[in-house]
């Protein structure tokens, strides 16, 4: 094989591989937002109310 062939493959085996990478992550980041989000939002849950004796779900098929 050639040197320019050569680079050639190089280049996009090296494309490929930061790829990957870039892939991962950015994976990472998203679970991470998601994560924080879900941490974020634990808190609210004591703002919920229990439901009330009269607060009865419809009754189903």
């Amino acid at each position: 094989m050639d040197a320019t062939t050569a680079q050639q493959q190089a280049l996009a085996l090296l494309s490929q591989t930061v790829d990957t990478q870039a892939a991962v992550l950015s994976y990472a980041d998203c679970f991470r937002v998601v994560g924080v989000a879900f941490l974020c939002s634990l808190p609210l849950l004591l703002f919920l109310g229990k439901g009330g004796a009269g607060a009865k779900a419809p009754v189903g098929h």
